[in-house]
């Protein structure tokens, strides 16, 4: 009846009611989800992108801290830990900023509840350990300093100990000329009194003996230069010659004057003349064989082998030519002084031989200066080596880590065969992308190679090794990725080849555009152009359903290559495939680009020219490729 009838529409307009709020409701819980979802994607991501950031900021934070020059000399070591308080504190307080930023986020996710993140493969303990890291490196170039101001502390000191001892040397030698000038008495009483002062030169032997060893554990410390003074062994032993041939000469005049004495009486005024010439000629003989001693020191100087392979050496020999060049005013006196008493002796009728003497003081001058510009020119391209030498150990160091980086991340790939794929694909990106690095450090080696050095101080690494481990790793990677083809090929039952999976591999990477290791259905749509399959929206959008088995809307590179050797199975045979590209080269031996654009659509017609083999007489070798397919 009605009654019964209203009711029942009662009932239904009550129970469509109930079901739009349910509706309303389910709606409203799944747009909440939703954004609580992807605020928790945000998190990873800032997490990740700071993480990257702060380990790039470690790793060049490091290196900055491994610098362990401070300065030569104590005072400038001393005046750098301003600036090293200075630079620790700045790269402690960015880290820690880092750090304070990172572990806020990490709260974040955990409150979250997000315990996984696919942006990185860092934790907070691995932030916590790169932190360390800053703190771990700055303690160490600490250490190293202190080392380097207690190093020069004990260098300052044996500086000063040498100029000490050269100053006490060199007064000493001088008190023994003033006590030998200053003898009185007869030439006999002179003589005696010489010899009682210089004592056959032993006492001066065993000073110089000292000044010696001091010098020699001076080099072994590596001090080649001194503020505190400006003598050096060779200065000294040059002074101490000129000491013992003054002493000789004088007491051979002596000598001289002794006979003088006993001829005295033939003739006074004659006596006076010839002693006159004689003391002339005295002195002459005494300022040439001085002058001789300084020359000899200074061609043992100027002829010392230039062959030196480092910085240090160059300032050694330096050090030498310039105490050389300190005493040449004084022996300008003396050359000039012996030019005047050989004028005086030539007057005298007295034969002089001057010419050679002046010759060879001619030639010393010349050889000063260009010793000075050798030395000049040696020292510029030793410190052009030794830079070319830190360059290149910089490089080489890291690229090294770079290495031992790609090395630890291809032994930690693991988890399905998609994941391994794309991480292994990823690695051999990275490693193709490192030959640009590593062809930087062979130009390097090619440099040091050219500069002909054989030796670096700065590290142990070369570039052949690191070449030999550059292809060690590819080879690596390559065989593990042929290994997941086949096991590819076990898994699907197909009898497809190696080559074919390759081809399947080669098609989904040109099509996988973001390089997700993923096929969307608009990039799967790609892939069916490109091979020939003219199909409708519907009939894609079924197919790809078909093969998205875990319905992510993706088709994985098993689940393409599953679709690809179904396709395989039901294509044409190798006979007809060629007869098609024969019909299309119009019996051709090769077909042209031309031949392809009038036959096939745009993107089939691309992945062809990618990868048909070109043919000698011009063209596309389409005959090659298609027995290949079909291997």
């Amino acid at each position: 009846d009605v009654d019964t009838i209203n009711h029942r529409v009662k009932q239904l307009k009550d129970t469509w009611a109930g079901l739009l709020s349910l509706a309303d409701n389910k709606n409203k819980n799944l747009a909440a989800s939703l954004k609580t979802e992807q605020d928790k994607e945000n998190l990873r991501i800032k997490f990740a992108d700071k993480a990257r950031t702060f380990k790039i900021y470690v790793r060049n934070s490091i290196e900055e801290l491994g610098d362990r020059y401070f300065g030569s000399t104590l005072e400038q070591v001393q005046e750098f830990e301003k600036e090293l308080k200075d630079s620790e504190a700045k790269v402690v307080a960015k880290a820690d900023e880092f750090k304070s930023h990172l572990d806020e986020l990490h709260a974040h996710l955990q409150a979250a509840g997000v315990s996984d993140n696919r942006h990185t493969t860092t934790t907070i303990d691995d932030i916590h350990k790169y932190r360390n890291q800053i703190s771990e490196a700055a303690a160490k170039r600490l250490e190293a300093y202190h080392a380097e101001v207690t190093k020069q502390g004990v260098n300052e000191e044996k500086r000063k100990e040498w100029a000490h001892k050269t100053d006490e040397f060199v007064t000493w030698i001088n008190k023994l000329k003033e006590q030998i000038e200053n003898v009185e008495g007869s030439a006999d009483e002179k003589i005696n009194a010489i010899n009682h002062i210089y004592k056959g030169g032993e006492e001066v032997s065993e000073r110089i003996k000292v000044l010696k060893d001091l010098s020699s554990e001076m080099e072994k410390l590596g001090i080649f230069s001194n503020r505190h003074s400006n003598l050096t062994l060779n200065s000294l032993t040059s002074h101490r010659r000129q000491f013992d041939a003054s002493v000789k000469n004088f007491i051979a005049a002596l000598h001289d004057e002794k006979a003088m004495n006993e001829r005295a009486s033939s003739s006074r005024a004659e006596m006076e003349k010839r002693q006159k010439i004689e003391n002339i000629a005295v002195q002459f003989s005494q300022t040439q064989q001085e002058l001789g001693v300084w020359l000899e020191n200074a061609g043992d100087v100027l002829t010392d082998s230039i062959d030196v392979s480092s910085v240090a050496e160059v300032q050694k020999l330096q050090a030498d030519l310039n105490s050389l060049l300190s005493s040449l005013p004084e022996q300008q006196k003396r050359y000039d002084h012996l030019v005047s008493l050989a004028h005086q002796l030539k007057e005298a009728s007295r034969d002089t031989p001057i010419d050679d003497l002046s010759a060879r003081w001619n030639s010393t001058l010349h050889s000063l200066e260009e010793r000075k510009g050798k030395l000049a020119a040696v020292a510029e391209t030793q410190k052009h080596n030794d830079e070319l030498c830190k360059t290149f150990a910089g490089a080489a160091e890291e690229y090294n880590k770079t290495l031992t980086h790609l090395a630890k991340e291809a032994a930690s790939i693991s988890g399905d065969t998609e994941a391994q794929v794309k991480a292994l694909d990823d690695l051999s990106s990275k490693l193709e992308g490192s030959r640009s690095e590593y062809e930087k450090l062979v130009e390097l080696s090619n440099k040091l190679d050219s500069a002909f050095i054989t030796s670096n101080p700065y590290t142990q690494v070369n570039a052949k090794s690191l070449g030999n481990q550059l292809q060690s790793l590819i080879k690596s990677v390559k065989d593990r990725q042929q290994q997941i083809q086949k096991d590819l090929i076990t898994k699907s039952g197909s009898k497809v080849s190696a080559e074919q999976l390759a081809e399947f591999k080669e098609v989904f990477q040109h099509f996988d555009k973001n390089r997700n290791g993923k096929l969307s259905k608009l990039e799967f749509k790609g892939v069916l152009h490109s091979v020939g399959e003219d199909l409708s929206d519907t009939e894609i959008d079924n197919l790809h359903a078909s093969l998205d088995q875990d319905n992510d809307g993706f088709i994985t590179f098993e689940e393409f290559t599953s679709f690809m050797i179904s396709r395989t199975a039901d294509n044409d045979t190798s006979e007809q495939l060629l007869q098609s590209f024969k019909d299309i080269a119009n019996d051709k031996e090769f077909v042209t680009e031309e031949d392809l654009r009038r036959a096939m659509p745009s993107q089939k017609v691309d992945y062809l020219l990618a990868h048909l083999p070109k043919h000698s007489g011009g063209g596309y070798d389409y005959k090659t490729w298609v027995l290949k397919q079909f291997k």
